[in-house]
């Protein structure tokens, strides 16, 4: 089950499972991630998200993807177990780059390597403001791909 989230001028889907505390357990690195959030968010995907091109990440805050960046671990398994292609886009860290601006926030969007018209999947674990996802959308926007955001909690 999953609900829809509108954020500035975009729009993400939260999977709902009231499993935040495990979630945020995770990511601390004090548990592994939950199996059976794991198989609904391979569900939710293979169900919805079957015809993208591409999924991916954020850029990481302060990991590295070599680092053990773990909504990165859990993206290239679900890409794994679906079929899909799981690709870096980003070079930096982000808030660690001097490329584009947004508008009214002027947080940093980084120049990606990416064509255009490829649908992209981005995987989250968990949003607080949303200004992540949207720098990520702004990145992807700007070479003419189409994004569309997926987070865990």
């Amino acid at each position: 089950m999953f609900t829809v989230r509108t954020r500035d001028n975009y729009k993400y889907f939260k999977l709902v499972h009231g499993k935040r505390d495990l979630v945020l357990s995770w990511k601390k690195g004090k548990s592994e991630f939950p199996q059976e959030l794991y198989e609904q968010l391979v569900k939710v995907v293979e169900r919805y998200f079957c015809g993208f091109d591409i999924l991916t990440v954020p850029a990481p805050s302060f990991h590295d993807y070599s680092d053990n960046y773990p909504i990165w671990e859990i993206a290239k398994k679900v890409a794994r177990d679906t079929g899909m292609e799981a690709k870096v886009l980003f070079p930096e860290k982000s808030g660690k780059t001097r490329k584009h601006y947004t508008g009214w926030r002027q947080k940093k969007v980084q120049d990606i390597k990416l064509g255009p018209g490829f649908f992209v999947l981005v995987i989250d674990d968990i949003v607080t403001t949303g200004n992540t996802m949207g720098i990520t959308f702004e990145a992807i926007l700007r070479k003419g791909s189409y994004p569309c955001g997926l987070v865990i909690t």
